[in-house]
Parts: C-alpha cells; sequence; structure tokens
C-alpha cells in the first residue's frame, strides 16, 4: 500500500468520525431542541443545561450548523479529492477550534470527572482532527509503476497545470505520444 492510499484512508476514517459525530447532535438539536438542552449527550448526563437558560433558537441553530457541517463532510467523503476534504476540513475549524476552547476554559461547570474528560477530548479530537485534514500535504500522485503522472495540456506539452477542460492525468511516457495524437482543435 502506497502513502496515497494511506493518506486517503486515513482521511476517510477521520472525515467519517466527524460526520458521526455531528449527526446526530444535528438530529436531536433540529428535531426535539428542548430534550436536547435538557439531556445531551444522553444517558443521564447533561451538558447543555449546565450553560444556562434554554434558548430554542440558539439550539436549533446549533443543530443546523451541525447538519451543514454533515453535509459538507458526507460531501467531501463522496467526492474523495484532497481539495473538497481541504474545505469541508476548513469548514469545521471556525466552529471547532472556538468550541473546544470554550469548553475547556469551563470544563469545571461539568458535574463530574467522567463529563469533564468526556467533553475535553470529545471536542479537542474533533478540532485536531479539522485542523490535520486542513493543512495536511496531500501525497504526490504517481502511476502504477510509481513514476509520477504528467498533465496532458490543451496545447499539448506535458505539465501539471490545469486547464479550462477537464483534466487527463497520464504517464509520462506518453504525453508525447498522446500530445502528436491530440486532435488540432485541442492545440
Amino acid at each position: 500500500m502506497n502513502a496515497h492510499h494511506v493518506i486517503g484512508r486515513w482521511r476517510t476514517v477521520a472525515l467519517t468520525i466527524l460526520a458521526a459525530n455531528a449527526a446526530p447532535v444535528a438530529a436531536w438539536a433540529l428535531c426535539a431542541p428542548a430534550s436536547f438542552y435538557r439531556s445531551f449527550p444522553g444517558g443521564g448526563r447533561s451538558w447543555i443545561s449546565v450553560e444556562g437558560p434554554f434558548n430554542e433558537h440558539l439550539v436549533r441553530d446549533v443543530g443546523g450548523l451541525n447538519l451543514t457541517l454533515v453535509v459538507l463532510t458526507v460531501a467531501a467523503l463522496w467526492v474523495r479529492q484532497p481539495t473538497v476534504t481541504r474545505v469541508a476540513a476548513m469548514a469545521w475549524l471556525p466552529f471547532a477550534v472556538p468550541h473546544a476552547i470554550y469548553h475547556l476554559a469551563h470544563v469545571g461547570d461539568l458535574p463530574s470527572w467522567f463529563d469533564k474528560i468526556a467533553v475535553s477530548g470529545s471536542l479537542a479530537m474533533t478540532a485536531v482532527l479539522a485542523l490535520i485534514l486542513a493543512f495536511s500535504p496531500s501525497p504526490a500522485r504517481t502511476s502504477a509503476s510509481g513514476r509520477p503522472h504528467l498533465t496532458l495540456t490543451r496545447d499539448g506539452s506535458s505539465a501539471t497545470k490545469r486547464t479550462t477542460n477537464a483534466r487527463s492525468t497520464i504517464a509520462p511516457e506518453r504525453a508525447s505520444e498522446l500530445a502528436d495524437s491530440a486532435p488540432s482543435m485541442c492545440r
């Protein structure tokens, strides 16, 4: 397994974790905001109500924000392109980082050590996953033989730049052959 596959699988796992954590929050906050306020995260625990009085508008906004992040994250999983993954991760950052910082600074408001560790760990994990996904380098693309790919451009040269048309990635030994055989309208 090459580096591209390992990084791709890691990104898939990280995106799946982000979406799986946000989906139940989105559904619960949007569908039953009062219950979410009283009972989140469930299991007889309550992490939201210690923050102040119930505000349905804010709870529904949290649900909508999480649903938006789920949709974008699932789209990144479906498309499986590093740029889309990076955009999804960057969309998580303005939410995840301040959210984690706030709760880490107010962890003392929670009733038990378990709650303090669970909140701190889950929110820190979300922020760290988003940071890593947003700023980790993408591996260089290689052909099945392990050699770098070249891109055939509109003018027939072999370079790694984008054109306004679809990008065709080919092995270097085929670049000049294809450039010679390309229709004149592509040159």
